[in-house]
C-alpha cells in the first residue's frame, strides 16, 4: 500500500499534464515529493485514490473482514466531506444518483491495494480477496469490466506479496481474467507498448496495462514509477495502481525513505501554513505500516 500512496502523491504534482509537458518540466522525471501541482497539495498529501484507499483500510480494521455495507459507508462518509478531487461515476455512485454500469473508469482499481495485503494472510486467500475486489467494484463501478479488473489486480497483488516474482505475478493476473478486454490489457502490458496520454485517460484497462508495464519493463521500482508519472494524463491514479503493484513484488524496502517519510509525515490539517485542501485526520498515511501489518497479520509492510 506504501507503494500507491507514494505514487498518488508524486503523480499529483503533474496530473493532467502531456508527456511533453512533464519533461520540459521535469527533465530528470518527477523524482521528489513537492508542494503544490495540479490541486495545490502538500507533500505526501494524498488524493482521492488513497483518501479512498484510507476508507477501505479502516473498513478492513473494524469489521475484520469485507464488508460491502460498512465500506459503502466509509466510502458514502469520504464524498460527504467535499472531496477536492472525485471522479465523475464515483461521485454519481455516492451521491444517491445510482450507479452508471456503461462507465469503464479507473475509479474503483485506484483503491483496492488494501484488499491485496489482506489477501495475503492465509486466512483469507486469493480466492477470497478477489471475491471481495469484485464486490467493492460493485458499490460504485459495475460495468464487468471494471469488475474483473478488481478482482485480476488483487490476484497479481496477493502473489507478488507472498514472494511471486513479476512473470509469476503477471501469469496469475492473466491466468484470473474473465473478461476478454481485461486479460488484453494485461497481454498489452507485456509488450510494453502503452501511452497514457492519447486517447481514454482515466479508462481502467489503461490504467492496468501501465501497472503491468511498469512491473514487467523495469527492474527498478523507482525508474519504474518515475516512468510512469512521466507518461502523463491521469497520473496521480496511473502510479497509485502501478505503485501498489510494484510495491508488492519488491517491498516496502525498495523505496527511497524521503518518498516513505514524505508520505508517513504528511499532515495536511486545516490551519497549518500552505495546506489549501486539508484533510481530516482519518485520511492521513501516518500510520499505514502499522495498518498494512494489521491487515496481513504479519510484518509485510508493503
Amino acid at each position: 500500500m506504501l507503494g500507491q500512496f507514494i505514487g498518488d502523491s508524486l503523480g499529483s504534482l503533474v496530473e493532467f499534464e502531456t508527456p511533453e509537458e512533464i519533461a520540459g518540466r521535469y527533465p530528470d522525471g518527477v523524482r521528489d515529493l513537492a508542494d503544490g501541482g495540479t490541486w495545490n497539495l502538500i507533500a505526501g498529501q494524498p488524493t482521492d485514490d488513497s483518501q479512498m484507499a484510507m476508507m477501505l483500510i479502516r473498513s478492513l480494521q473494524r469489521c475484520g473482514t469485507f464488508d460491502a455495507d460498512d465500506v459503502m459507508r466509509g466510502y458514502v462518509h469520504w464524498y460527504s466531506t467535499g472531496p477536492f478531487d472525485i471522479g465523475g461515476t464515483c461521485a454519481q455512485a455516492l451521491s444517491g444518483e445510482g450507479l452508471n454500469g456503461d462507465s469503464q473508469a479507473n475509479g474503483a482499481l485506484m483503491r483496492v491495494s488494501p484488499l491485496g495485503v489482506f489477501g495475503a494472510r492465509e486466512d483469507v486467500g486469493i480466492d477470497a480477496a478477489a471475491d471481495f475486489a469484485r464486490a467493492d467494484a460493485a458499490l460504485t463501478h459495475p460495468n464487468p469490466v471494471c469488475v474483473d479488473a478488481n478482482a485480476v489486480f488483487v490476484t497479481g497483488l496477493v502473489t507478488g506479496i507472498r514472494g511471486g516474482a513479476a512473470g509469476e505475478v503477471v501469469d496469475a493476473m492473466e491466468a484470473a481474467a474473465l473478461e476478454r478486454a481485461v486479460a488484453q490489457a494485461i497481454a498489452a502490458g507485456r509488450t510494453g507498448v502503452v501511452s497514457a496520454y492519447e486517447g481514454h485517460m482515466g479508462w481502467v484497462l489503461l490504467a492496468l496495462s501501465i501497472a503491468v508495464r511498469q512491473l514487467v519493463l523495469y527492474d527498478d521500482p523507482v525508474e519504474a514509477l518515475v516512468d510512469a508519472v512521466g507518461m502523463g494524463g491521469d497520473t496521480d491514479t496511473n502510479a497509485a495502481i502501478a505503485g501498489a503493484l510494484l510495491g508488492a513484488v519488491h517491498g516496502a524496502g525498495a523505496w527511497p525513505e524521503r518518498w516513505v517519510t514524505g508520505v508517513l509525515e504528511c499532515e495536511p490539517a486545516e490551519g497549518r501554513p500552505g495546506v489549501a485542501n486539508p484533510l481530516g485526520r482519518e485520511f492521513w498515511a501516518t500510520g499505514l505500516l502499522e495498518q498494512a501489518d494489521e491487515l496481513a497479520g504479519t510484518d509485510y509492510g508493503e
